[in-house]
């Protein structure tokens, strides 16, 4: 194995790690909101890391190009569709906190 395979499987399973977490986190809190917040925070750090290891793992071509492409994608839509689903649930007058269980 080169020195960039390393790094790479390291970074992907950092990501995985971080995706592990981040769903043991969503199953353990019962608010919306917190989950809204924690599913950000997956799709963040898990992704971002994932996707870099694929890069250091895959070299310089033109695959690195597109997975390149993805993360900005990534960057720009994640917080953007997170904020949509947690400004609508505001909006409709979704309170968690004030329903009865």
């Amino acid at each position: 194995m080169t020195i960039n395979e390393i790094i790479g499987s390291f970074l992907i399973v950092i990501g995985l790690g971080f995706q592990l977490f981040g769903i043991f986190g969503i199953l353990k809190y019962e608010n919306f909101y917190t989950r809204l917040t924690l599913s950000s925070l997956i799709d963040s750090a898990g992704f971002i890391t994932i996707v870099i290891g694929l890069m250091v793992y895959n070299g310089l071509d033109f695959g690195t190009l597109k997975l390149g492409f993805i993360l900005v994608l990534m960057l720009l839509l994640n917080p953007l569709s997170n904020h949509i689903l947690g400004r609508g649930a505001y909006l409709s007058n979704y309170h968690p906190e004030r329903q009865d269980k």
